[in-house]
């Protein structure tokens, strides 16, 4: 199997909650190719999702590293910074960010996916923003992980509504 098979496994597992299962998907990528990007942030948001925000910011970093500082692996990094209380790195991250959305598109799915877990208002505003956007990223919507702490708002169920993704509880 290839390498974006492998990572596409992991992230269905990701989804799902099995996360062990998603990060021995990842640990085989990243046997197959040490120096793609896809490995480090997949791994790194299922690290984040079991409570280890220093070995997530690791590979975070490897991944913002790998993929010439994309805006998905900033807001991830900058996510876990925030989830490991580093509110300096979180603000440099997070003034990145606003840099890199003078030159290019930084979607509003994934700023909303970096404040959900400390953030709710701003997070909601996001993915109204997202929404707006017409994102196709909001296909994820009601299984990522990152929203648990908002699923429960009725803002949240809204967007979904607007959005049209069937609400499902995830699996596991």
């Amino acid at each position: 199997m290839s390498l974006v098979t492998h990572c596409s496994v992991a992230t269905a597992q990701y989804f799902a909650r099995n996360y062990d299962a998603a990060r021995e998907w990842l640990d085989r990528a990243e046997d197959l190719d040490p120096n793609h990007f896809l490995v480090y942030l997949r791994r790194g948001q299922v690290q984040l999702e079991q409570d280890r925000p220093d070995l997530a910011i690791r590979d975070l970093q490897r991944a913002v590293a790998l993929s010439d500082r994309t805006a998905e692996t900033l807001t991830a990094l900058a996510q876990a910074s925030a989830t490991a209380e580093r509110w300096d790195t979180f603000k440099e991250t997070l003034a990145e960010i606003v840099r890199l959305g003078q030159k290019r598109c930084v979607s509003a799915y994934f700023m909303a996916k970096t404040y959900a877990p400390f953030d709710r208002e701003r997070a909601i505003s996001y993915l109204e923003a997202a929404w707006r956007e017409r994102s196709a990223d909001l296909i994820g919507l009601v299984v990522e992980p990152a929203f648990d702490e908002i699923r429960n708002d009725p803002r949240f169920t809204a967007v979904v509504r607007r959005v049209g993704v069937p609400i499902a509880l995830p699996v596991g």
